[in-house]
């Protein structure tokens, strides 16, 4: 309809004013008390986030002052090099490199601009790290030392204004709990030194050694989604404790065992089976949403967004929907062999390997192009693909497709080993059945307590 029309047919206007004013009266007879305590929650919540974040940029600005008047220094005294902010970035990255082979262009290039300011005349920069005396200057351990010191300040500084580390590190210094390395991670959380969004850190307390105890760390509420937190929450219920031994902590999360070394607090596990593990938890994670949004329950203030874990999806679906029951039974159980009894041994260190190696696939983005442009279809059945000749893939479309090949044909192994341990379990009852028959045929006086019906 017309505005114009609107605006000349009076009737019209009055009922759709008196429409708005009706809607209007219900949302204040209804809504508006509920809408402005929620406005009011937010702002409640948020205010000291917010305060936090303004502190914490502050002294990251106050320290990377500090460490670039350190560095711009040293170059004029040592280098003779006035540094501006590119330069002396490039050279933090220098000083924080593990190795050289891992550097960027651009710091080799100062690397090299350095050794002929004083001198040190090489064909590349692997010759002229080789110099000791050119290496000391380079990487002076005076200046790391100061530099190193400046950052310990800016981090305890930060941390000082987080209210959870300051809690949990109260917690910890109480005694009870096995501290491990929980405040050392949760430091590097906090700082953002890595690209983890959640984790769980498994430890203990001394008074009850045999129960696992579980830190769970997670972003703050405008910064979480339910999956996120649903994900970290399955590896809290899965968690057990084997073996608690004087120099060692033997766990079973999941699909994942695992030993805590005390001696250098450091879990030791298979990379492949954790990842394996990852993968599951995940799509369990996502099944568990999808019943809560059907209950309209959510927790997190973030849209759920694929993790990382969620690449993986299409290879292992078929896998965990047709043993679904028997990997929640698996993730469930204090029975560290019960994986091995029911999948196999090989086929879960196949099922592992191929899981990590696929998300380790730094191609797959050009590779799934690649696919949707040959097959022009949005939902892809990769197992249908495998079959076909007719394309000519790229080398990384064919390893890609392999992952889903070697799936593919250890899910099929698993699927006829459970066949055949079903077949042997029921001609084990069959028999043991059998033979209780025959005892009460022979002793009317054998009571059903004897006989053995195991399922």
């Amino acid at each position: 309809m017309q505005l114009k029309h609107i605006l000349n047919d009076k009737d019209l206007r009055q009922n759709i004013i008196k429409t708005i004013l009706k809607f209007e009266q219900i949302y204040k007879s209804s809504y508006k008390e509920s809408f402005d305590y929620i406005d009011s929650e937010f702002e409640r919540i948020s205010t000291p986030y917010k305060e936090i974040y303004e502190k914490t940029q502050k002294i990251n600005e106050k320290y990377k002052k500090s460490s670039e008047n350190l560095i711009k220094n040293y170059l004029e005294t040592t280098f003779e090099l006035k540094g501006n902010s590119t330069v002396i970035e490039n050279y933090k990255q220098i000083l924080s490199a593990r190795t050289v082979e891992f550097l960027p262009s651009e710091c080799l290039e100062l690397v090299k601009q350095l050794a002929n300011l004083k001198n040190f005349k090489y064909r590349t920069t692997h010759e002229s790290l080789k110099d000791i005396e050119f290496k000391k200057l380079l990487l002076n351990g005076q200046l790391t030392k100061e530099l190193e010191k400046l950052d310990t300040e800016r981090t305890s500084e930060i941390l000082e204004l987080n209210t959870s580390y300051k809690n949990l590190e109260k917690e910890l210094s109480e005694g009870d709990i096995y501290r491990s390395q929980i405040l050392p991670l949760l430091e590097d959380f906090i700082m953002n030194s890595g690209n983890i969004v959640a984790y769980v850190e498994h430890t203990y307390k001394l008074s009850s050694p045999s129960q696992p105890y579980a830190v769970c760390v997670l972003p703050s509420l405008f910064s979480l989604n339910n999956v996120t937190l649903i994900h970290e929450l399955n590896h809290i219920v899965t968690c057990d404790i084997l073996q608690n031994l004087p120099y060692s902590v033997y766990y079973k999360c999941g699909f994942h065992t695992g030993l805590l070394d005390k001696d250098i607090n450091l879990f030791i596990g298979n990379k492949d089976a954790s990842m394996l593990n990852e993968v599951i938890n995940d799509y369990i994670a996502v099944k568990i949403n999808e019943m809560m949004e059907k209950d309209n329950i959510g927790i997190g203030l973030l849209p759920n967004t694929p993790s990382p874990f969620a690449r993986a999806f299409p290879l292992l679906e078929d896998f965990i929907k047709d043993n679904f029951e028997t990997i929640i039974e698996c993730c469930m159980s204090e029975d560290d062999s019960i994986l091995t009894k029911r999948f196999g041994l090989e086929e879960l260190e196949i099922l592992g390997q191929t899981i990590c190696n696929f998300l380790y696939n730094n191609h797959s983005s050009e590779i799934q192009q690649e696919i949707l442009f040959r097959t022009q279809a949005d939902k892809i059945n990769y197992f249908v693909l495998l079959n076909d000749d007719d394309y000519n893939w790229s080398d990384y479309t064919k390893e890609y497709l392999n992952y889903f090949r070697t799936v593919d044909l250890v899910n099929k192994r698993i699927k006829l080993n459970i066949k055949a341990s079903n077949i042997a379990h029921s001609k084990s009852n069959s028999s043991s059945i059998s033979t209780s028959h025959k005892n009460v045929k022979r002793d009317n006086t054998v009571s059903n307590d004897n006989i053995d019906f195991r399922d």
